[in-house]
């Protein structure tokens, strides 16, 4: 029993099908390695046999589709298991670093100093919101993967009816129809088809509707790379779309294993992106810090005499308070909230550019971005089929008049390199001819935008397949740049002819033709289009043996655009309004034509693309292109576009999906270079160049649209989703959305990441270097600021110790998260290096050294020079109270307060760049100005106000000191600049600038055909 008799015998969509053959080539059942049973070989086999392998029946019942989905399972994806709220709130308070903090805050409740304990947790509220915020808006997002799920329906044939089931219902053997507009419900044999073409790019990335066949295909012979996905031209896929004509296909796989499915069981598998090393390094630093406050406390308990519990059985709280400030002292407590705040005045500035930062984390990763993997539809391209180009043919195929159009997309104006009206004689009848062919063989309607020709009277909307709209974009374009009275208007163009018949586009043809007849004239037509191979040999004049015809098609093809051939007849005789084309044989309606000319058409490359890569070279950024289009279209856009040079490309510079997912690991790190272009590539390729990637110690950015796209977007260090073409699942594992759709964004992305890892390394260096000031001031006076008690004194109060961490730390802190990119920033290498760096540590352990040894300078100075070494009398400690005998103290304390202040406020110059001097960097960040004054102003209050000065601060403001405090700032700008003098004469430079020619690929010996057209 055929097919057609195990099925409804109407035809889909009232057109007559087209039946399955088994002419299709090579016999897989000759390979006892390649199994009927298979689903993934069902485009090897006949349609009968794949039918009935998979229990396809005309009996199909209630029992049958149970039965079905017990054998095969059901049309379910797999969900990403997310995280419950309670999960992502407790996770982000029960961690390491949460835990340092909670130890001071225990340890300033013990001794009962609630303001420092209010600041703690505040701290912690603030770090743990942000992360607690940005974590659960991510695991929303995950939740897209769903709607691959069974929202929609499909039209299926049971017990010979038709009819509507969810889509999670259908099951293997069932057979399934399709029509324009639909969505496919899972992975099919087709059986019949009627003009059917569907739009893949969901899944292979593909720009072009690919024209479905019946046919078996191939079996690969041994050795040999199994059909790419994109090429099984007698499957349908999952999520793919129909963009035109109709179809029916049995059920082959269902829900994760279908091609879709394994991609979504491979996203749902759970499991967060690893630590980013800003993240660990940060992790680690609270960690070697917290170890060395714990031997600080050991010196400062000796100091006190390990007198922890006094004779009456109460905690020595000096003791205790000492250790905790100590603590505080040498913890950048305001270091990770400050970075989530830079981050996230970064993400507003990336937004305001159209990149949309889903998770900040990434924002360190794009500074070390190395590699940029990018799809090439809509990304790096427009996503559009336009026209290309015109070359118009003698009879014979000797082409004598190239012409490329230049103007907007779906808008009839153009710039023509020749202009259409210096034409005359044959080129311009010829050219009328070819319009005239152009819009009388066409299924595509293009027209004036509907309430807009106003505003443009010139824009264009309609429907068709995107090869289709790009040929009447041509006709609408020939017609403005005709500017023929008599041609006013595309209507025009076939004014007078009726219709005579169509012979639909034939996959097995590569033709499509259609009748006319015009009363007014007596005058047939026959109009054919179609793929030159199909075309040329059934015209006249043999115009595929003219070897200029060749060579043009040929160089058209190298540059990756797609040509077809238009050429007519006017000798079938049509002249009564039955005749039809479709009554007589296709092959002698087909023949003997003329032809006109040949059409180029392309999905051409932003503009903004080729600045964009030529950007990433300049900042040792290499770039490549992962696409499920033709190696050849690939090649061509590349070159364009400036991935690959012109010229032949090196062995191994592009390389096909198949044979990269036949490579083994070792193989693949044995290769010099991995390939720039992976063109047919499928999800598995783009997971492995990534992963290939990272084996080489790379940073990979991945871009994409596609749900194909998704599990490498996952995977990769920086993934990057599109936002106007990208799928819900895709911007759900993303890491950044572009909202442009835009290359060039990428680039802006990476700029910024640069930037903010410049910013956050210069602003850790500033706070880390008040810390290493406090503990150098808090631990040498260990050894001479005692009282009379000869228990230690202290130089700044806890609380003024905090306030230094926090409030003067932050405002310089955000000023250099805002300054802007330096103007080289593009043409150095990409980060490699963490934090700390050895520079970094020299840095930030001699400027604190410095700052605390002027602190302590200060402080003795008063207590010294003007007190007389007063420092309390007995019974009486000035660490806690504000007895009169401890003004002088107080005063000294006050000092030393305003000096480190001062001090860390003008050291955030220092810090915006380890070697230049301050007034080479640009002096108009305001921000930067206003936290530098606010900060000294705010020293008033907090140096004068009653209660806050003696009771909270437990200092006192003096007069005269403000002019040493001057002095000693001086001093210390001379000797930072000194430091940065003597960087600059013995170091080696930081970096060097990248030599883009090392980066770029370079093409191998050999000439270049110039490129013949481009557009």
């Amino acid at each position: 029993m055929s097919v057609a008799d195990s099925v409804e015998a109407s035809s889909v969509g009232g057109l007559p099908p087209i039946l399955a053959e088994d002419n299709g080539g090579a016999d897989a059942s000759a390979r006892p390695d390649i199994q009927l049973n298979d689903p993934s070989k069902a485009h090897l086999f006949a349609a009968d046999e794949v039918f009935h392998v998979f229990g396809g029946t005309n009996s199909s019942d209630a029992q049958w589709v149970n039965q079905q989905r017990q054998l095969y399972g059901s049309n379910q994806l797999a969900e990403a298991k997310g995280k419950s709220l309670a999960s992502v709130i407790f996770w982000n308070f029960v961690n390491p670093l949460t835990a340092i903090l909670l130890a001071v805050l225990i340890l300033a409740c013990i001794i009962q100093e609630w303001i420092e304990a209010v600041v703690v947790v505040i701290v912690i509220l603030l770090n743990a919101g942000v992360s607690i915020v940005q974590e659960w808006k991510s695991e929303q997002s995950m939740a897209a993967i769903r709607h691959l799920g069974g929202a929609t329906s499909a039209t299926v044939v049971r017990d010979g009816r038709k009819q509507q089931v969810p889509l999670g219902e259908v099951v293997v053997g069932d057979v399934v129809e399709m029509k324009q507009g639909d969505v496919v419900p899972a992975d099919l044999r087709l059986m019949e088809i009627n003009r059917l073409e569907v739009d893949e790019a969901v899944l292979t990335g593909e720009s072009v509707p690919v024209v479905k066949t019946l046919a078996r295909l191939p079996a690969p012979k041994e050795g040999e790379f199994d059909i790419a996905v994109g090429d099984r031209t007698n499957m349908c896929f999952r999520q793919t779309s129909v963009s035109q004509g109709s179809g029916r296909g049995v059920v082959v796989c269902v829900g994760e294993k279908t091609e879709i499915g394994k991609i979504a069981a491979k996203l749902s598998e759970g499991g967060s992106k690893k630590k980013t090393a800003l993240t660990m390094t940060m992790e680690y630093l609270m960690y070697f810090l917290l170890v060395v406050g714990v031997i600080f406390g050991v010196f400062i308990f000796t100091a006190f005499r390990w007198e922890i519990v006094m004779p009456d059985g109460s905690v020595n709280n000096e003791a205790l308070l000492y250790a905790s400030a100590t603590l505080v002292a040498i913890l950048p407590e305001a270091a990770i909230v400050l970075i989530t705040v830079t981050m996230a005045i970064s993400v507003r500035r990336m937004a305001a550019s159209n990149a949309i930062v889903r998770n900040m984390t990434a924002l360190e990763q794009l500074g070390k971005v190395t590699d940029i993997c990018s799809d090439k539809t809509g990304t790096l391209t427009e996503g559009n089929m336009r026209p290309a180009g015109l070359v118009l043919c003698d009879a014979d195929g000797r082409p004598h008049q190239q012409l490329i159009p230049d103007g907007p997309r779906h808008n009839r104006r153009a710039t023509w390199s020749t202009p259409l009206t210096d034409l005359s004689g044959a080129d311009a009848s010829l050219l009328r001819d070819t319009l005239r062919a152009l819009v009388l063989c066409s299924t595509a309607k293009l027209v004036p935008v509907h309430g807009h020709t106003e505003a443009d009277p010139d824009e264009l909307e309609g429907t068709g397949s995107p090869t289709e709209l790009a040929l009447m974009e041509m006709a609408h374009k020939i017609v403005y740049g005709l500017k023929d009275s008599s041609i006013p208007t595309l209507d025009s163009a076939h004014a007078h002819w009726e219709a005579r018949g169509t012979f639909d586009f034939d996959s097995t043809t590569k033709t499509m033709s259609t009748g006319w007849h015009d009363p007014s004239a007596h005058a047939n037509l026959v109009t054919v289009k179609g793929a030159p191979e199909a075309i040329l040999p059934r015209c006249a004049g043999n115009p595929g043996d003219n070897a200029a015809l060749v060579d043009t098609m040929e160089q058209l093809a190298q540059k990756g655009l797609r040509v077809l051939a238009v050429a007519q007849r006017t000798d079938l005789p049509l002249p009564e309004p039955t005749d039809d084309i479709t009554s007589f044989e296709r092959a002698d309606v087909e023949k003997d034509l003329r032809l006109l000319a040949l059409v180029a058409v392309r999905d051409p490359p932003k503009n903004s693309s080729i600045v964009a890569v030529k950007k990433c070279f300049s900042a040792g950024i290499v770039v490549r292109m992962l696409t499920g289009d033709h190696p050849s279209t690939a090649e061509a856009i590349a070159k364009e576009i400036g991935i690959i040079p012109e010229g032949t490309a090196p062995k191994g510079m592009i390389m096909t999906g198949p044979v990269l997912d036949s490579m083994t690991d070792a193989e693949l790190d044995a290769m010099v270079d991995l390939p720039l272009i992976v063109a047919r590539s499928s999800p598995a390729s783009k997971v492995r160049m990534v992963e290939a990637l990272h084996r080489r110690k790379k940073v990979v950015a991945m871009t994409g649209d596609g749900v194909n796209d998704s599990p490498a977007i996952k995977q990769a260090d920086v993934g990057v989703a599109m936002g106007i073409t990208g799928s819900d699942v895709t911007k759900g594992v993303a890491d950044i959305v572009i909202a442009d759709d835009n290359f060039a964004t990428i680039v802006s992305a990476v700029q910024e990441g640069r930037r903010i890892f410049t910013s956050i390394s210069s602003f850790v260096m500033h706070l880390l270097s008040g810390n290493m000031a406090e503990a150098v001031t808090l631990l040498i006076s260990l050894a001479f600021v005692t009282d009379a008690r000869d228990l230690p004194v202290f130089v700044l109060s806890p609380i003024a110790i905090l306030f230094v961490n926090t409030v003067t730390g932050s405002g310089p802190a955000i000023g250099i998260a805002l300054d802007e990119c330096p103007p080289d920033l593009m043409q150095r290498p990409p980060v490699s290096h963490g934090l700390f760096t050895f520079e970094a540590i020299l840095d930030f352990t001699v400027y604190g050294c410095m700052m605390g040894a002027m602190t302590l300078a200060t402080f003795s100075a008063y207590i010294w020079g003007v007190a007389g070494g007063n420092l309390g009398v007995e019974g009486e400690s000035c660490n806690k109270y504000d007895y009169a005998s401890c003004y002088h103290v107080m005063r000294a304390r006050g000092t030393a307060f305003l000096t480190l202040n001062t001090l860390l406020l003008l050291h955030a110059y220092n810090c915006r760049h380890q070697r230049l001097p301050f007034w080479k960097s640009t002096l108009k960040n305001t921000v930067l100005w206003a936290s530098v004054v606010g900060g000294t102003l705010l020293c008033v209050p907090l140096l004068y106000a009653p209660f806050i000065n003696n009771k909270v601060f437990k200092h006192l403001g003096g007069d005269w000191e403000w002019g040493m405090v001057a002095a000693m700032s001086v001093v210390f700008m001379a000797f930072a600049e000194m430091y940065k003098a003597i960087k600059r004469a013995t170091f080696s430079p930081l970096y060097k600038l990248v030599d883009s020619s090392k980066v770029a690929p370079s093409a191998a010996p050999t000439s270049a055909r110039r490129p013949i057209m481009s557009a």
